[in-house]
């Protein structure tokens, strides 16, 4: 059930939709005890309708999204998105967010440098530090610079 709901979010599912397939799976996975029970001559506990409906929606829920993708008959469609705008966060992630406007929708994104590109500025920027910090230790050993009192 988790793995069901995790893989929706993946593929960007709207939970609404995805309720009400899995409403229409549990009526029709719990239709069959609804009219045995309403015809037999002894009565059914609550509990026992109660627990055989949960049982259906957990079914219905956990098959809902294969039976959505596996009766998606369209093809792949190619949109065209084009970033109207962005903006760089000034902390220390330098998280880009993108203005995206695709199909008359304006949606905004998220992206974050990759570790890899921080480390790498991180690198140069103490290496810069480093060679001045050098240039500075000749100078002072050299006596191109004085130590103040």
């Amino acid at each position: 059930m988790l793995l069901s709901l995790n893989t929706s979010k993946l593929f960007n599912y709207e939970f609404g939709n995805y309720m009400k397939i899995t409403a229409i799976i549990t009526a029709l996975l719990a239709l069959p005890f609804i009219i045995k029970s309403l015809k037999t001559d002894v009565p059914q506990k609550f509990g026992r309708k109660l627990s055989v409906v949960f049982a259906a929606f957990i079914i219905a829920f956990t098959i809902s999204f294969p039976i959505n993708f596996l009766f998606t008959f369209d093809g792949a469609t190619h949109e065209i998105a084009i970033v109207t705008d962005k903006k760089i966060s000034s902390g220390k992630t330098r998280d880009r967010e993108l203005y995206v406007s695709c199909n008359g929708k304006r949606e905004i994104y998220t992206v974050s440098n990759s570790e890899k590109c921080t480390d790498e500025a991180q690198k140069a920027e103490l290496q810069a530090q480093i060679d001045e910090l050098t240039e500075l230790l000749y100078a002072f050993r050299h006596g191109i610079l004085k130590e103040r009192h």
